[in-house]
């Protein structure tokens, strides 16, 4: 089951289908920034949204591939697989076939149906047959691909899910994360902030991502997910956060299952851990670092504070950083 549902969703429109559509629209906007997404007016020819991916060749590259595909979206706000859907993603390529063999500004490489549901196996094996008929490569994004980039473009979520909240803990109360009143059955865990050697408790919907519950804890603590260590060169680095089942740190849990794929225990004791991965080198001019930047700065950049610019000293300033924005989620020691 989805966490996030059509019942819930805001939007600039009057209707549901047309906030569906913006949504899908702003979310592909923060996707594929500078990809040109924009909106077709009525009547659309079949194509609610038209802009560039990113060409992706999951094989060997082949020489002379193009680096983007001009993709045609169809945006179908049903939230159960019926017959009428099929009828009206069949109808909706047919005419989007039309208008591209007559138009020389409506022409796309890949058609693609976006949907707030997720689907069975069989019922994406009947949609396939529409793409096939027609010699076109299938590409059906379900309730999967948009509640990945809801949780990771957060200011597109709190736009179009206003509802869905995050209620910081008071007097020892669980940190609560989801839709008020939502589905039952919420999940318990206990996360261990290891610098206070303190616990505290959450309760999430069982149908969240790992993904989308590190996005919100990243949120909420004001996590850096950025780093600089500048010397005489610049080092820059991107912070990855993985949670771990205290009892076994060997492997992080998988992000792209939910909390109720994972099995896991109630009061199961989760901890966020950070690694740095090295990303290109660059430099900004300033004197304060960009937001959600750590920065190690030695006294000869004439910036910031004067420390000890290595990746050791770097781990321990994010700790800090961490520490910092966990204090307003402290609960009594045990």
């Amino acid at each position: 089951m989805p966490v996030f549902d059509l019942h819930w969703l805001r939007g600039p429109a009057s209707s549901v289908n047309e906030n569906f559509e913006v949504l899908c629209l702003e979310l592909l906007r923060e996707e594929f920034p500078g990809c040109g997404h924009f909106r077709l007016s009525s009547p659309d020819c079949g194509i609610d949204i038209l802009g560039t991916e990113p060409f992706q060749q999951k094989t060997a590259t082949v020489s002379g591939s193009p680096k983007s595909l001009k993709v045609a979206y169809q945006c179908k706000a049903y939230a159960r697989f019926s017959f009428d859907l099929h009828r009206a993603i069949g109808a909706s390529m047919a005419s989007a076939i039309s208008v591209r063999a007559h138009s020389t500004t409506l022409t796309w490489d890949r058609f693609a149906v976006i949907l707030p549901q997720l689907l069975t196996a069989m019922q994406r094996e009947r949609l396939h047959t529409l793409w096939t008929r027609n010699q076109l490569p299938p590409d059906i994004r379900d309730i999967d691909w948009i509640e990945r980039l809801l949780y990771q473009h957060g200011d597109v979520r709190a736009r179009f899910f206003p509802e869905f909240v995050v209620v910081l803990p008071n007097k020892g109360r669980p940190l609560e994360i989801g839709f008020p009143n939502g589905s039952e059955g919420h999940q318990q865990l206990v996360l261990y902030l290891s610098r206070f050697e303190q616990r505290l408790p959450l309760e999430c919907s069982p149908d969240l991502t790992v993904q989308g519950l590190i996005s919100i804890l990243i949120d909420e603590l004001h996590l850096p997910t950025q780093a600089q260590v500048h010397s005489i060169t610049t080092s820059n680095f991107a912070i990855e956060w993985d949670l771990y089942l205290t009892s076994s740190r060997s492997n992080p849990l998988d992000r792209m299952r939910t909390i109720r794929d994972l099995e896991l225990p109630r009061g199961a004791e989760v901890v966020l851990v950070h690694s740095l991965q090295i990303t290109l080198n660059m430099s900004y001019f300033g004197s304060e670092p960009p937001s959600g930047v750590v920065a190690l700065y030695d006294k000869r950049s004439g910036w910031g504070e004067t420390l000890v610019a290595d990746e050791a000293r770097l781990d321990q300033l994010i700790e800090q950083r961490a520490a910092a924005g966990s204090r307003n989620l402290r609960t009594s020691p045990e």
